[in-house]
């Protein structure tokens, strides 16, 4: 488990591509640890040095399902569960924090912005 108590198995997909696309690789030619490839610890400063911390309430995930009503599509992490937009509309309501929810607005521009930067391929999606 991670610190956030999921699976560690979750980030199998993830590990495999950094592996994959030659951005993590072992230290020796007998194994060794891990570090990261020159391009991707480039990469990784530019991004570090560029913007401040992305705040988790701010990023959406794709294809996670919604805690509440068990759909898949865009969601937001909000105490350590998964949200869509109309479940999380509802909670922002119930509980009187309309700050707590995302706009229609917010999240159509935070869509295009993660498909633009997937796009152009870089890797700060």
């Amino acid at each position: 488990m991670d610190r956030h108590g999921r699976p560690i198995g979750t980030f199998d997909p993830l590990l495999r591509d950094l592996v994959g696309w030659g951005l993590v690789l072992r230290s020796g030619p007998d194994g060794g640890p891990w570090r990261l490839a020159d391009e991707a610890q480039q990469r990784l400063n530019e991004l570090v040095e560029e913007k401040a911390p992305v705040d988790a309430q701010s990023v959406v995930y794709f294809n996670r399902r919604c805690s509440v009503c068990g759909g898949r599509g865009p969601t937001w992490l909000r105490e350590e569960r998964y949200f869509c937009g109309p479940c999380l509309d509802r909670r922002a309501a119930q509980i009187g924090s309309a700050d707590e929810a995302p706009t229609d607005a917010v999240r159509a521009k935070k869509h295009m912005l993660l498909h633009w930067s997937r796009d152009k391929g870089s890797l700060a999606s």
